[in-house]
């Protein structure tokens, strides 16, 4: 299984970077199931 931090930095900094080079004013929504993983991107969002 994939590590949940791992999985969650990736999918954050995907996000970033293409904001970054589209100019994209997107907004996107992750969708979790657990507690933890709500803590992870909290944390990595701030």
């Amino acid at each position: 299984m994939f590590p949940n931090e791992e999985a969650a930095e990736i999918a954050v900094q995907t996000v970033k970077d293409y904001k970054a080079e589209t100019g994209s004013r997107i907004e996107v929504i992750f969708n979790v199931f657990k507690e933890l993983d709500e803590q992870i991107y909290r944390n990595l969002l701030r």
